[in-house]
């Protein structure tokens, strides 16, 4: 018990220095994060997500997010910082689970030393709790989580932790999916079992929809989470640009991984071997939940990921599962060895020669990343500039680089922050006009290329005066004219 605790500690620990390699004291908030930032900070601030921004995805990362601002608020502790620590405990929490399911699914620790390696080498996990907000880290701790309670057959408990994951990223309903397989199936389940997951699940979500209830924004709540994504336009299918996507981790780094090709490998050969020897099969379905879990919210994880997938963080519903399939084969291989003399003893440093690599993975990875443009001080400054604007013009809609509104503690002109072209059959942003009390915004500052009132007012009724720091950050600033 021990030694599994210090074991535990120390990828936890390995986890947070492979964080702080990322310079999380100066990179700057990028991309999706900046939207997650603005969320968490109102959140912080006591405005209920959807309104202070309106988003399509479950809010519970953003929650988490914005306790850690409050939290750190109280000890006088930097916001963008408060951020990144709790996405930085989310990842070291993850790395650990992953050596914890790993061992309980193989009962081989050394294998599964090799999946939480690759959960530290992975492209983007420790990038993105860096740069802080990203919800999605946050989904990969509930994901090993609600496994890992599943495999112990604590049932309800890990039905709470995978609703959890269904509110911090709708596609996570994979994994409350599994869970519930796994507990349906398993041969030592009740139906009490059953009902307690399911009133774990219910009584969840319950939670979840009273803080919005109480907030007066149950209905826009209802609303963006659940009927603006069926609204979304996906991209069409195409399943040679979704394998490319998982095996390189991403679009960026057009190289092939080691990790994903094994991914593939393992879940291909359980698929045959499944199919080959149905009634074995369905006898370690009846008496291994974690299997059955594992299994069937990879399967379903990896068509999820084939069929929709925009850029990296997307990857982060695999990844985990991606982990825990190395420790899988490592544990397969040393099956294989234990058959020859010492075979033992080499399994052993097979498994730990192969941690060390994917260990030594992350080092690069943390390398080939550094901070680059426009830093987190750079961007404090656009933000006072911002400020400055409203300050002598009175009104600023910020569009896509929220952080420069969440800096000041500032709410937004409208609760359109976002105008991409996935939502804009929902809103038809080439001719809407972003009104509060009847009043279109004096400022206007936009990060993306889809430009509001493109089609109507834009032009005739701004003019552009974007100036070089703003235009270093690929940010534009209109001006209404006077």
């Amino acid at each position: 018990m021990i030694a599994r605790a210090l074991i535990v500690i120390g990828l936890a620990t390995s986890a947070l220095c492979v964080w702080a390699t990322y310079d999380p004291s100066e990179r700057p908030l990028v991309a999706d994060n900046q939207y997650y930032y603005f969320q968490a900070e109102r959140f912080a601030s006591g405005v209920s997500p959807h309104v202070s921004t309106v988003d399509v995805k479950t809010q519970i990362g953003t929650m988490l997010s914005g306790s850690a601002i409050w939290l750190g608020r109280l000890f006088g502790v930097d916001d963008v910082l408060s951020a990144r620590v709790a996405t930085a405990l989310a990842a070291a929490a993850a790395v650990a689970l992953a050596w914890l399911l790993g061992t309980e699914l193989t009962g081989n620790p050394w294998a599964a030393l090799v999946g939480a390696a690759v959960l530290l080498a992975t492209q983007g996990l420790f990038l993105e709790a860096a740069i802080g907000a990203s919800v999605k880290v946050f989904m990969v701790a509930f994901a090993l989580a609600a496994n890992l309670l599943v495999a112990r057959r604590r049932y309800a408990a890990s039905a709470v932790v995978s609703t959890l994951a269904v509110l911090t990223w709708q596609p996570s309903i994979v994994i409350l999916g599994g869970c519930g397989l796994a507990t349906l199936v398993d041969r030592r389940a009740r139906w009490s079992d059953l009902v307690a997951f399911l009133l774990a699940v219910a009584g969840t979500v319950a939670v979840y929809e009273v803080y919005f209830l109480a907030q007066g924004s149950l209905s826009a709540q209802l609303v963006q989470e659940w009927v603006v994504p069926g609204k979304v336009i996906a991209d069409p299918f195409d399943l040679v640009a979704g394998l490319r996507f998982i095996v390189t981790e991403s679009f960026l780094r057009q190289t092939v991984h080691v990790a994903p090709v094994v991914f593939l490998f393992v879940a291909a050969v359980v698929c045959i071997w499944g199919l080959a020897r149905p009634s074995r099969s369905v006898e370690i379905a009846r008496t291994q939940p974690g299997l059955v879990a594992f299994w069937s919210t990879a399967a379903v994880a990896i068509a999820w990921t084939l069929y929709d997938h925009q850029s990296h963080p997307d990857m982060l519903l695999i990844q985990p599962y991606s982990a825990i399939a190395c420790t899988i084969a490592t544990a397969w291989l040393a099956v294989a060895l234990g058959k020859l003399p010492g075979g033992s003893t080499a399994a052993a440093v097979v498994s730990v020669a192969a941690a060390l690599a994917f260990a030594n993975d992350a080092r690069r990875d943390a390398a080939a990343f550094p901070v680059r443009g426009t830093n987190l001080d750079e961007q404090r400054a656009l933000a006072k500039t911002v400020d400055i604007y409203r300050d002598h013009r009175g009104s600023v809609w910020v569009i896509g680089a929220l952080h420069l509104l969440a800096f000041n503690h500032l709410d937004n002109h409208v609760s359109h922050g976002y105008i991409g072209t996935r939502l804009e059959p929902a809103y038809g942003f080439a001719t809407w006009r972003p009104l509060r009390d009847g009043r279109m915004p004096e400022i206007i500052v936009v990060t993306n290329e889809v430009l509001p009132g493109r089609r109507d007012w834009l032009a005739a009724e701004y003019q552009d005066i974007t100036t070089i720091p703003f235009s270093r950050d690929h940010l534009r600033v209109f001006s209404r004219r006077q």
